[in-house]
C-alpha cells in the first residue's frame, strides 16, 4: 500500500531522470513523503528497512548487502542487537537432529 501511495504522488517519476542527482533524489523523496504525510529522511528508511528486516529474522549477511556495508561486521555492530536470539532454535534443530540419529542408530542396530 505504502509502494502504491509513493506511485501515486509521482515518488517513481525521479528514477527515470537521466541526469539526477543524490541532491535530486533527497529532494524528492522528501517531498512525496511529507506529502504522504510522514516525517523521514532517506536515512531514516534506510534505519527502518534494516531494522525491521533484521528484528523479523531476515538474514543479517542478506541485509548487510543490501545496505552495501563492505562487511557484515558493519551491520552486526549497527543492528546486531535487533536479530532475534536462535538459541531457542538452534536447541530445538540439535535435538530433531540428535533424536533422528538415535532413531538410525536403533534401527540399524535392530537389522
Amino acid at each position: 500500500m505504502f509502494l502504491a501511495r509513493c506511485a501515486a504522488v509521482g515518488f517513481c517519476t525521479i528514477f527515470s531522470m537521466a541526469s539526477a542527482s543524490a541532491r535530486d533524489y533527497s529532494t524528492a523523496f522528501r517531498k512525496v513523503i511529507k506529502t504522504l504525510g510522514f516525517d523521514w529522511s532517506p536515512h531514516d528508511l534506510r534505519h527502518w528497512i534494516a531494522s525491521t528486516a533484521l528484528s523479523s529474522g531476515l538474514p543479517l549477511l542478506d541485509v548487510s548487502g543490501w545496505l552495501g556495508h563492505k562487511s557484515s561486521n558493519e551491520t552486526a555492530d549497527t543492528y546486531g542487537h535487533l536479530a532475534p536470539d536462535s538459541t531457542g532454535r538452534a536447541i530445538a534443530v540439535m535435538d530433531v537432529a540428535i533424536t533422528r540419529h538415535r532413531a538410525d542408530v536403533v534401527l540399524t542396530m535392530a537389522a
